[in-house]
């Protein structure tokens, strides 16, 4: 006694979706500019709140008429808006923060003023980027 089977496969949905996600991962300009609004976002919370999402600025020695860390408000701005340079999208890379030149005097301290960390990565944003990208390649959409 002999048997037969025969079995017919359709793949045409499945290279499909396959060819699909090679283009997508081809680029990541999506997940970038998601990544720029989620990081404007936490600059804008931490200069509004003091610093709060770095654990707080220190506070001044002496009072100034103005708020913490916005004398002219052109380092919050810069941080607040992340475009021009140094931001950058690339296709597979993305830059963000800030050229202000006294920016790192901030950042880092000085032997006159204390660091009040301005630039930053919050909390679980790299985690959520990646499920973000995995994602977009996967099924185009995030």
């Amino acid at each position: 006694m002999k048997y037969e089977i025969e079995i017919e496969c359709d793949s045409k949905d499945a290279l499909k979706r396959l060819s699909d996600m090679q283009m997508r991962s081809a680029g990541f300009e999506p997940i970038f500019r998601y990544a720029r609004e989620q990081l404007r976002k936490a600059n804008a919370t931490n200069f509004s709140t003091g610093g709060l999402p770095v654990g707080g600025w220190r506070p001044r020695t002496r009072e100034y008429p103005w708020p913490i860390m916005n004398k002219t408000g052109k380092l919050m701005k810069s941080l607040e808006g992340l475009f021009g340079p140094p931001n950058n999208i690339g296709a597979k890379s993305a830059e963000f923060g800030t050229r202000v030149e006294y920016a790192k005097f901030h950042q880092y301290g000085t032997t006159r003023m204390p660091a009040r960390q301005i630039v930053f990565e919050p909390r679980g944003f790299a985690r959520d980027l990646a499920s973000k990208a995995a994602q977009y390649v996967s099924r185009g959409v995030f």
